[in-house]
């Protein structure tokens, strides 16, 4: 018998880069021998005009959600999973109580799901870090970002850990540093149960080679620097490319996502190189051999779950820590911008044999990804 898989997603509020990841779900289950389908535990869509004076939201919920090519069926309760030989939770932070305590629990609040954070938050741990589930059902976390500082002494992580070390037959965090953060807290799970992943939007397809055009692509919406069109000035200057502002990367509509994602991923192709400040536009740019140069402050740890950390983490992970600059708190930003458009123009005035490395490395990581994760679903 084929093996059926629900695979339970992040919340998506418009943003391409969690298109990525998702679409790359379906990519890849779709090349394996297996019967899916798509979850998300918060509908996007809630009842209209007076009936939610009247109606809790919760009751309005749609039971499916269609975002671009994608159907996500609502998960209210796990019970609704009985049928199904695997779980497996498919990127982004969805099993960080972190972002379970804070991001889900406040977005539950507000679209009337729960009546409080603290409600939220045990639903959360209730469809997220399960107890008494199915004992023929196995878990997955996949490609999940753990890098926060996470509270020893807190209760509720503690309680979710263990959860974790109990329940959980694989989890493959989207980073080395979540790696070595979660093994301090499930010392007892083996590399069989406890291993390295990558992001999950690298497993989506590789387009097409396209037609290089006399551009750059880019995009600033997370660390917040004052006058970044200096920066972009400059670059135009010292390269003798056109700038283009990947302005919908973070408003993608229900009807229309998977044309507005498409001409973002397309003009990121075409560029010859990519500088921004967010996250998956640096792996969308990675997975389709496309030059990006990063930037974010100086930082120790991830914050919430936009924060900069993440970055410095995914350019390190690849051996490519030249591509990324930080500021400091207190550095001259116009200082820094100078630095960033020289090292840029260096790099590409004398290409050099750099970022096929950094493809090789990403290509083997890859590999080693799928191969961790087949052998899950096989098993």
């Amino acid at each position: 018998m084929k093996p059926k898989i629900a695979v339970v997603c992040a919340y998506n509020p418009g943003n391409s880069g969690m298109y990525s990841v998702d679409l790359a779900a379906v990519d890849f289950f779709s090349s394996i021998d297996c019967e899916f389908n798509l979850f998300m535990t918060q509908s996007p869509m809630r009842g209209i005009g007076t009936l939610k004076k009247y109606i809790p939201t919760r009751f309005l919920q749609l039971k499916k959600v269609k975002i671009g090519t994608m159907t996500f069926r609502l998960l209210k309760d796990l019970e609704q999973l009985n049928g199904y030989s695997h779980i497996v939770y498919w990127g982004d932070f969805i099993n960080n109580p972190v972002y379970g305590k804070h991001d889900f629990s406040v977005r539950d609040v507000f679209f009337g799901i729960s009546e409080t954070e603290t409600e939220a938050f045990q639903r959360w741990i209730k469809l997220f870090a399960p107890e008494n589930l199915n004992p023929n059902i196995k878990i997955a976390s996949i490609g999940n970002n753990f890098q926060h500082k996470f509270d020893i002494e807190d209760t509720d992580t503690n309680s979710v850990f263990n959860t974790f070390e109990r329940n959980f037959d694989l989890i493959l965090p989207r980073d080395s540093y979540s790696l070595d953060n979660l093994r301090q807290f499930l010392p007892n799970l083996p590399p069989s149960k406890l291993d390295a992943g990558i992001d999950c939007a690298f497993l989506l397809h590789k387009n097409q080679a396209a037609k290089k055009m006399n551009q750059f692509a880019c995009l600033f919406k997370r660390t917040q620097l004052d006058d970044i069109g200096s920066l972009i000035e400059g670059l135009n200057r010292h390269t003798g490319l056109s700038s283009t502002r990947l302005d919908n990367w973070l408003s993608l509509k229900r009807h229309s996502a998977d044309k507005m994602f498409n001409t973002n991923i397309e003009t990121v192709a075409c560029s010859t190189f990519v500088l921004t400040d967010t996250y998956h536009v640096c792996v969308n740019a990675m997975r389709l051999g496309v030059p990006v140069f990063a930037i974010g402050r100086k930082s120790k740890n991830q914050e919430g779950t936009v924060g900069d950390f993440k970055k410095k983490t995914l350019f390190e992970m690849f051996n490519a820590s030249q591509f990324y600059f930080t500021i400091d708190e207190n550095e001259d930003e116009y200082e820094f911008y100078q630095n960033v458009i020289e090292k840029i123009h260096e790099f590409i005035s004398s290409p050099t044999n750099i970022y096929d490395e950094i493809q090789d490395s990403m290509s083997r990581q890859q590999v080693s990804f799928k191969e961790k994760i087949i052998k899950f679903i096989e098993n």
